[in-house]
């Protein structure tokens, strides 16, 4: 009687043994298995994958430099939020990009709002980083008394690299000539930003 008990509890245990083995080699396969990356052909293509980018860009219109949002609505059409500033003032940006054309350097043209202020009292302003802000856009009341809110619009032509394969898929430097407007002192600033921006 033990043995007839004995034969099948046996059996039982080894079939156990063999399943837990199989599903361990499977999941060691899938370990092994290379993850499927968001690669593409076509930088439109990639844009429709990954939709949101951060990163960071150097002066434009963000002053001296800031960080940057983007959400791609279409393959062709961006909405950008950026933040940022310089020495004792701070820039907020909103703007949009529409892509030209391109695979892996893509043309595009901007329109964007910034919103400069000051965060304290400068005393007099003799000297602004940026320098383009105390000689262009800045009233002489402005640098006297130390303090400013400006409203700007910027529009721009930029020309952005994007990784599409490999193990920096999504990876992207861009650089673009932007036109600083002030509205109230009519007066328009022309500059230049570069930015790195990674798309998820």
């Amino acid at each position: 009687m033990r043995i007839l008990i004995f034969i099948p509890a046996l059996i039982l245990t080894l079939a156990f043994q063999a399943q837990a083995r199989k599903i361990a080699v499977d999941e060691m396969e899938e370990l092994k298995a290379p993850r499927p990356r968001k690669e593409a052909e076509t930088g439109s293509e990639l844009r429709k994958i990954r939709r949101v980018g951060v990163g960071a860009q150097a002066a434009g219109a963000l002053g001296m430099g800031g960080l940057m949002l983007e959400l791609n609505i279409s393959p062709k059409w961006s909405f950008d939020v950026g933040f940022g500033g310089g020495s004792g003032y701070q820039a907020v940006s909103f703007s949009s990009k529409y892509v030209l054309a391109g695979d892996y350097f893509m043309p595009y043209v901007g329109l964007g709002y910034s919103h400069w202020r000051t965060t304290r009292n400068l005393g007099k302003i003799e000297k602004t980083t940026p320098s383009i802000i105390g000689e262009k856009l800045l009233s002489q009341g402005e640098r006297d008394g130390g303090e400013f809110q400006k409203h700007i619009l910027s529009p721009g032509i930029g020309l952005q690299f994007l990784q599409l394969k490999g193990e920096w898929a999504g990876s992207s430097l861009y650089a673009e000539i932007t036109v600083l407007l002030e509205a109230s002192l009519f007066v328009a600033a022309p500059t230049g930003a570069i930015g790195f921006l990674y798309y998820f």
